[in-house]
């Protein structure tokens, strides 16, 4: 649910960069499946 301040940002600028971040364990696994993809 956005908070009436990112709905205001949204209108003016278009776009609403969301306050949520990806935990540790799931950006290594993001970092080596892409290792995986990109030496193949």
């Amino acid at each position: 649910m956005l908070k009436q301040s990112e709905i205001e940002q949204y209108h003016r600028d278009g776009f609403v960069i969301p306050d949520f971040r990806l935990g540790d364990a799931t950006l290594d696994d993001i970092r080596e499946a892409h290792a995986r993809l990109v030496s193949r």
